[in-house]
């Protein structure tokens, strides 16, 4: 086999966002913590144990605010 002439230092992104209905911003990302925190860390270890050693997952933000408006399917 031959020898790689590179390593290349590759990093897996997840890219989602949730419409959370909330307050003001800490509220919105508390809930969004409760929802997703337990799934996040799960796919780090499962991520490490594949050989990932470096990073993890970026701390969530918020990009837009609308006002609320009641969910359709309600």
């Amino acid at each position: 086999m031959k020898t790689p002439e590179y390593t290349f230092m590759c990093w897996p992104t997840l890219d989602m966002t949730f419409d959370i209905h909330a307050n003001d911003g800490e509220e919105a990302l508390k809930k969004l913590h409760a929802l997703t925190d337990d799934i996040i860390n799960e796919c780090c270890a499962k991520l490490t144990a594949i050989g990932g050693i470096q990073g993890g997952a970026d701390l969530p933000y918020i990009t837009d605010i609308d006002d609320y408006e009641e969910d359709e399917d309600v």
